[in-house]
């Protein structure tokens, strides 16, 4: 395992998503997630959880523990003692994902309106996106997201799957956000193809 792998906390009927952020002994890890939502602990001390760590070869199914807590000014974390682990190999990700730094304006849709928003995108793929910035989205059902490309456009119902708020940096919100029901979506591999093999950072837009 190493820092920044994702993690998928199975939590009561639905998935949080986090990420490693630090190795503190062979059997315990620090993650971040929201400490609290609607004043409600998400996770509770001593309780075991069901999570799934993604490694870069390996998906790693472990019985944790939440045997304490980490603060700082700008954010809480989870500290996590790996009770019994699995390990399987890796299966190969359904959609290719492209990453990127790239300064976008995507449109978000819903039944009553449509609003351009200015994004950085950090990866994409035809299963989602992730972005930052700093417009705050509602998670709305039904909602659409819009990528223009040239003459032509991208375009899928989405959910938002995390939220995160970074209050000091530049762009506030990082978004990730998962796609279905996808249009035109030769549009993205076509795309950002050619981008990843030139290995550069590009402006879209």
């Amino acid at each position: 395992m190493q820092i920044g792998n994702k993690i998928n906390i199975h939590y009561k009927d639905g998935i949080i998503i986090s990420f490693l952020e630090e190795l503190i002994l062979d059997n315990q890890i620090l993650i971040q997630i929201p400490y609290v939502y609607k004043d409600e602990a998400l996770l509770n001390e001593k309780e075991t959880y069901n999570i799934t760590i993604f490694t870069k070869d390996k998906i790693v199914d472990c019985i944790v523990k939440v045997v304490g807590y980490k603060t700082t000014k700008r954010r809480k974390y989870y500290i996590l003692k790996i009770e019994q682990s699995f390990y399987k190999d890796f299966e190969k990700r359904k959609y290719e994902r492209y990453f990127c730094n790239l300064q976008y304006k995507i449109s978000l849709l819903d039944d009553n309106k449509e609003e351009d928003i200015n994004v950085i995108i950090k990866d994409i793929s035809l299963g989602g996106i992730r972005f930052l910035t700093n417009s705050k989205i509602e998670n709305n059902l039904g909602l659409k997201i819009k990528i223009l490309f040239d003459d032509d456009y991208f375009i899928a119902d989405s959910q938002i799957i995390q939220a995160q708020y970074y209050p000091k940096a530049n762009y506030k919100n990082q978004y990730r956000i998962k796609f279905d029901n996808i249009e035109n979506e030769h549009l993205i591999k076509n795309y950002f193809e050619d981008k990843v093999d030139d290995k550069l950072s590009f402006t879209l837009r």
